[in-house]
């Protein structure tokens, strides 16, 4: 770990408050939460509210077996190649030969991890600028608003001259927009639909968020893609309660009904954080995502 802590990469973003320890299946946990002798708990927001300073860190755990750091590529200036220990050998040498920042082993002494400057012209790809990763099929990411667990198992090996660009282009090059749809939502729920049904909906699907068998560590710790794919299941289980024949009497059920059922059941399911407690645009913090959620879903039942 000392190693680890004196790698000049790792000292220039050492007071970042972006730094936490993860578990063995690599969730991150809530720093303030151990600091302040509460349970452990998951990392629910990837900022200040949950993370902390690397001095921090060692502060409060000292002899850790690892150090996770949530990356925010625009802001931070570099991305993280995380080589899979399936990648062939042929594809991984050349990776090899970036010229990386930082190189180490992953937790599983497998696969590697390669720290690389942000190339100048990311910003020409937006949309995969917004992404999580970067996939090349199962041999490698590169991960642009993720978590990272360094193990400090630092690879004796130098960097090289291969083009990094390149290969983060042709990537960013194939990162698809999500088409969107306009929503329209205004003040109240939809007459059509009777107060006693619209409240039986909001607990059918409140039931059916906390039978979910997902948490947010099946998202990296990133709560807004784990708060987003809870709308995913509340919205395709509403469309079902709505398409059966009980629901048909009440003809077509408008889009501010929907993510009104689709904001009050979550709501009711999903963990409170004080995010909940803004606006955007005029509408509480869930409600937005639930707007959010209609206008990335064309068609309906589409939550991909």
């Amino acid at each position: 770990m000392m190693k680890f802590m004196e790698h000049p990469f790792i000292q220039s973003i050492k007071n970042n408050e972006k730094w936490t320890v993860s578990d063995k299946k690599k969730r991150p946990l809530n720093m303030w939460a151990l600091i302040d002798g509460q349970r452990i708990s998951w990392a629910y927001s990837p900022d200040n509210e949950c993370l902390v300073t690397l001095d921090k860190l060692n502060k409060t755990i000292p002899n850790r077996t690892n150090s996770a750091y949530y990356i925010r590529a625009i802001e931070d200036g570099f991305v993280v190649l995380d080589i899979e220990p399936t990648c062939p050998e042929k594809i991984k040498e050349k990776l090899l030969q970036t010229p990386f920042l930082y190189a180490e082993r992953s937790m599983s002494g497998f696969g590697i991890h390669l720290v690389l400057p942000l190339p100048e012209n990311a910003m020409d790809y937006p949309v995969a600028m917004m992404k999580p990763a970067l996939k090349h099929g199962k041999d490698y990411e590169i991960l642009l608003n993720h978590y990272c667990t360094f193990t400090g198992n630092l690879m004796d090996i130098r960097p090289g001259t291969e083009s990094f660009n390149e290969i983060f282009y042709e990537l960013a090059a194939q990162a698809i927009e999500v088409p969107e749809r306009a929503v329209n939502i205004h003040e109240g729920i939809d007459t059509k639909l009777p107060k006693t049904v619209h409240d039986t909906l909001v607990s059918v699907l409140t039931t059916h968020g906390n039978l979910w068998n997902k948490s947010l560590s099946d998202y990296d710790g990133d709560v807004s893609r784990y708060e987003f794919a809870m709308m995913g299941i509340l919205y395709n289980h509403l469309q079902k309660y709505l398409d059966s024949p009980n629901f048909r009497n009440f003809g077509p059920i408008d889009d501010s009904t929907i993510a009104q059922l689709m904001y009050l059941s979550a709501k009711e399911v999903l963990p409170y954080r004080h995010k909940h407690d803004e606006t955007r645009h005029g509408y509480p913090w869930l409600l937005f995502v639930a707007i959010r959620f209609l206008a990335k879903c064309p068609q309906k039942g589409d939550n991909e």
